[in-house]
């Protein structure tokens, strides 16, 4: 059930993506911005290693906790400095889509903006629009006495827009003249790892190599929030070289330079409760 749903789900989502209406200005003398997200700001997806079977499981609605618990729980492994799955026939990976935008666009597109299905007058009308519920009612039934004649939504589908992270910011962007692909780009990341894991530094340097060839050869604006910009930070330190050849400003917001515990977050991906002091909070 839950998988034909997510099915329904995805289908809705490419439709709504298709009435959507083209960008009508581009302005090509801006130089190109990347967004980094901070803590849990990224969409991840769990693949199965021997399926190859791929389904999202931050964030997610149905079965939220049970694929959380499943496919990202993971331990610290301290000979290679990277944070391991529980689960050995399960990859984490950030989806690329839109240049990056995607994973940090809306993290959960499953949430708030829905279709309403309502039954008037024999008739099926579809509205769509952003609708704050209680997920209790992604699906709800009217009476079947009121089945016709009843002007309450028959059925809430669960749709696109939801849970926003850079989302006022790309649309923002957007109409200023900024291009997906051209001179906007996100960069999503597991972040379960550390931020100085070689690999997620060696993927930062081909984002901002692949946007510097994308954009024509101009150097790069970076925006990122909380710990986003201590993942800039390291890369800043770790390679200053190519930071300095390909990199124009950067901007944190929020960044916790100065340190922030984060013990609520770990004891999630670990899946054990630590004891906590009451000043934590």
């Amino acid at each position: 059930m839950a998988i034909l749903i997510e099915e329904l789900i995805k289908s809705i989502e490419m439709w709504l993506k298709l009435i959507k209406k083209p960008q009508e200005y581009i302005d090509p003398n801006l130089d190109p911005v990347l967004l980094v997200p901070g803590v849990a700001g990224s969409i991840l997806n769990a693949v199965d290693k021997k399926t190859g079977r791929t389904e999202r499981v931050w964030v997610r609605i149905l079965d939220a906790d049970h694929e959380f618990c499943d496919k990202l729980w993971c331990r610290f492994d301290p000979s290679t400095g990277k944070t391991t799955n529980l689960d050995p026939d399960t990859s984490i990976e950030v989806p690329e889509d839109r240049y990056g935008l995607h994973a940090i666009d809306n993290l959960d597109p499953d949430m708030v903006s829905c279709l309403v299905l309502t039954m008037r007058s024999h008739c099926v009308e579809i509205v769509e629009g952003v609708v704050d519920l209680d997920l209790r009612l992604a699906f709800q039934l009217t009476d079947s006495q009121n089945l016709i004649s009843s002007p309450r939504p028959l059925l809430q589908i669960v749709g696109s827009d939801c849970v926003y992270y850079y989302h006022d910011m790309i649309v923002e962007m957007l109409s200023w003249g900024y291009q997906e692909g051209k001179t906007l780009f996100g960069f999503g990341y597991d972040f379960r790892q550390s931020n100085r894991l070689q690999e997620t530094m060696e993927c930062f340097a081909q984002k901002l190599e692949s946007i510097h060839t994308a954009s024509g050869g101009k150097k790069i604006n970076i925006i990122s929030h909380s710990m986003g910009g201590l993942l800039v930070k390291c890369f800043m330190a770790l390679h200053s070289d190519i930071f300095e050849k390909y990199v124009k400003n950067w901007i944190a917001i929020a960044a916790p330079f100065q340190g922030k515990q984060l013990f609520v977050i770990s004891s999630k991906l670990h899946g054990i409760l630590e004891m906590m002091s009451p000043h934590v909070f």
